[in-house]
């Protein structure tokens, strides 16, 4: 909360008045006000904007487990029926018909098997139905877990490509692991360009949102029956074999900006050749 009172208090006096729309022409101001500065990488403004994304994102999950928290316990009745419904998955995770959740008996869930860091958003992706907040909190805690072994695994891989093979809930998906930091750590050339802001007329999003709006674009192309232009998209994404490399080819396709050169393509080309190799596939 420092970091944005200390934003709107810059912004209020760049512009000489009580005003609090961070519009594109007045970030620059703010910016410099508040002692940033360009290098060679970056402009001053992208390093605030760049800044401003994560504490907004921060806060916006910490709002999200304080208004789960203060929704109220629920009525004798529906825990009579989240107790029935209760159900152990697999890989020990418990469904119930709101929410995946962990077991009482988690101090070691994690530590004991570390993919099911991974495992998690599988099982929330196929049931539809969330992680719930406060477990998101043990989540975060515990993605240190995802090292170079781990991003190395069979195991995780599958896993993985199995999220982005879903037919629907990949988007979601991948939103949540974004958030909690799993995406970042477990594709570190994605973590690159976390929250990375490009100050121009042409990029109304940070590049990982943009890249993570251009998969749910496509996956609402797909999921969409009434006939309209993307009639001839859709057939094409019908007629796929693998889905999960499309939806890879997206997510990887403007980590390379993360180096800030003119040849932001060439780059991304070799960071994505490193992750296709740790994830078993020929680059080819």
């Amino acid at each position: 909360m420092d970091f944005l009172w200390k934003t709107r208090n810059e912004l209020q006096f760049a512009t000489g008045k009580a005003y609090d729309v961070l519009k594109h022409e007045i970030q620059p101001l703010v910016a410099e006000g508040l002692g940033y500065t360009a290098d060679g990488q970056m402009l001053g403004v992208e390093y605030f904007m760049r800044d401003y994304y994560l504490h907004a994102r921060n806060i916006k999950h910490l709002t999200d487990l304080v208004c789960e928290r203060l929704s109220g316990r629920p009525s004798v009745a529906m825990r009579t029926v989240g107790l029935i419904a209760r159900r152990a998955l697999d890989d020990g995770a418990i469904l119930t018909h709101t929410h995946i959740g962990l077991p009482r008996k988690r101090r070691n869930f994690f530590n004991n098997d570390p993919f099911r860091l991974l495992g998690l958003f599988l099982d929330s992706q196929r049931f539809g139905v969330p992680l719930n907040e406060a477990n998101q909190q043990v989540i975060k805690s515990h993605i240190h877990l995802i090292d170079d072994q781990f991003r190395h695994s069979n195991r995780a891989s599958r896993i993985f490509l199995s999220i982005l093979s879903a037919p629907q809930g990949v988007t979601r998906t991948l939103h949540t692991m974004h958030e909690l930091g799993v995406l970042g750590q477990y594709v570190p050339e994605f973590r690159s360009i976390d929250s990375l802001f490009q100050y121009n007329r042409y990029h109304i999003y940070t590049v990982d949102e943009h890249t993570l709006v251009a998969i749910e674009t496509l996956e609402t192309i797909g999921l969409t029956e009434k006939a309209d232009c993307n009639g001839p998209i859709r057939r094409v994404l019908g007629e796929l074999q693998r889905k999960d490399l499309l939806n890879l080819a997206i997510l990887l396709r403007d980590v390379g900006k993360s180096a800030r050169d003119d040849d932001h393509s060439s780059t991304g080309a070799r960071m994505a050749q490193a992750f296709l190799k740790r994830l078993g596939l020929s680059p080819e």
